[in-house]
C-alpha cells in the first residue's frame, strides 16, 4: 500500500493549547497506569492468576519475541506476521470495567469535554470530508456508526451534513456530555447494541487499540455495513516518529490500555484478510509535540529551536508515513 505524495501548503495544523487544555495532558499521563498501580501497591506485582496468554489478534499463531516491558507488562511481536501486542493481557471484563472507572472518566473530562467544540471543528469535519470523498451517496441519507465516540464530536459534525449518525462508547460522562449536546448517542457495547440496522459508514478512531480481540469487532462491523460500505479508522503507528524518538516513553506505548499495536504493513494485512479494501492509508500526528512535552516536562530540556520548526517537522513526519496516528479508510468487499 502506497502513501500518495503531499504538498506543506495543505497540512493543516494543530492548536496544542485548545486540544490539550491546561494540565489534561499531564494528568492523563501521570494517571496512564492507574489500574496497574492498584495491583502494585496491594500486591507488590500483578498476581499471574490476573493474566492470561493470548495468540497474535492477527494470524492466531502463538510464536512470539518479547520487544519490551512497561509498566510491569509485555509487549511482544508475532514471529509469523510482524503484529505487535501486549502479552499476557487481563481478561475483557477488566478492561470493560477501565472504561467505566472514575479515573477514566475524570480524564476524558479534562481532555475530550473542554476541547469538545475545538475537536468538532478541527477533527470532526475533517474526518467528514475524507469520508465523503469515498461515498456513492453524498446526500442526507448517509447513515453512519461511530464506534467508540467519546463525547460524540464526529456525530456533531456529521449532523452538520444532516447525516442519519450515531454514536456509541463506554465511558458514561462522555456519554452524558454529548447528550446534553443533543447528539445521539448510546453508552452501549457494539454487540449489545439492539438495533439490527445496517450503516452506510462506520467508524473506529482509537478503538481497535483497546480491544482484546479486534478480529472480532471486525466481523461484527463487517455485518452491520451496507454492501460495499466504508469504515474509517485511526489506530496508533507502532514505528512512528513518537517511538523513534522516545522510546517505550512514547505515551501512547500504553500496556494497560492499548493491546495491539499497527504499522502500515500489518493493519493492511489485518483488514484484507477479513475482506476489506483499503482505498487510503496516511499518517498524522503530534509526533514533535509530544515529544517537545517530554523533553521539557520529564527531561528538563529546552525546546526552543525545536518548537520555532515544530510544524514543519511534523509535516515532513506526516507525509514520510512515521506519523503517530495511521489513518485510514476501507470498502467492504463481497
Amino acid at each position: 500500500m502506497k502513501i500518495e505524495y503531499r504538498v506543506i501548503s495543505e497540512y493543516l495544523e494543530v492548536d496544542v493549547e485548545q486540544l490539550r487544555p491546561k494540565g489534561s495532558y499531564k494528568k492523563l499521563i501521570d494517571k496512564r497506569s492507574y489500574p496497574i498501580d492498584k495491583l502494585i501497591s496491594e500486591f507488590g506485582e500483578i498476581p499471574k492468576d490476573y493474566l492470561r496468554l493470548r495468540n497474535c489478534p492477527n494470524c492466531n499463531s502463538n510464536n512470539f519475541k518479547k520487544e519490551l516491558n512497561k509498566d510491569h507488562l509485555d509487549i511482544v511481536k508475532c514471529n509469523n506476521c510482524d503484529l505487535v501486542y501486549t502479552n499476557p493481557i487481563f481478561d475483557e471484563e477488566h478492561y470493560l470495567e477501565i472504561y467505566k472507572a472514575a479515573e477514566y472518566q475524570e480524564v476524558v473530562r479534562d481532555l475530550g469535554e473542554k476541547s469538545h467544540e475545538y475537536r468538532v471543528k478541527r477533527f470532526g469535519r475533517e474526518r467528514v470530508k475524507a469520508i465523503e470523498r469515498y461515498l456513492t451517496n453524498k446526500n442526507s441519507d448517509v447513515s453512519l456508526l461511530d464506534v467508540g465516540c467519546s463525547t460524540g464530536f464526529f456525530v456533531e459534525a456529521a449532523n452538520e451534513l444532516k447525516w442519519d449518525a450515531k454514536g456509541i462508547d463506554l465511558n458514561p460522562s462522555a456519554i452524558d456530555f454529548g447528550q446534553s449536546r443533543g447528539l445521539n448517542l448510546e453508552q452501549v457495547e457494539l454487540s449489545k447494541l439492539s438495533s439490527k440496522n445496517k450503516y452506510d459508514v462506520i467508524t473506529l478512531y482509537d478503538v481497535l487499540e483497546h480491544l482484546v480481540d479486534p478480529s472480532d469487532i471486525i466481523k461484527q462491523v463487517r455485518e452491520r455495513l451496507t454492501n460495499y460500505g466504508l469504515i474509517s479508522m485511526y489506530v496508533p503507528k507502532y514505528d512512528s516518529a513518537s517511538r523513534v524518538l522516545m522510546g517505550k516513553d512514547a505515551h501512547f506505548i500504553w500496556p494497560s490500555h492499548h493491546l495491539t499495536y499497527f504499522t502500515i504493513k500489518t493493519i493492511s494485512d489485518f483488514l484484507q484478510k477479513r475482506s476489506f479494501e483499503i482505498l487510503e492509508i496516511k499518517t498524522e500526528g503530534l509526533d514533535i509535540f509530544d515529544y517537545i512535552w517530554w523533553q521539557e516536562n520529564i527531561n528538563e530540556q529546552n525546546t526552543e529551536v525545536i518548537q520555532k520548526i515544530s510544524n514543519n517537522l511534523q509535516f515532513f513526519i506526516n507525509a514520510g508515513g512515521y506519523g503517530k496516528n495511521l489513518r485510514l479508510i476501507a470498502k467492504k468487499k463481497d
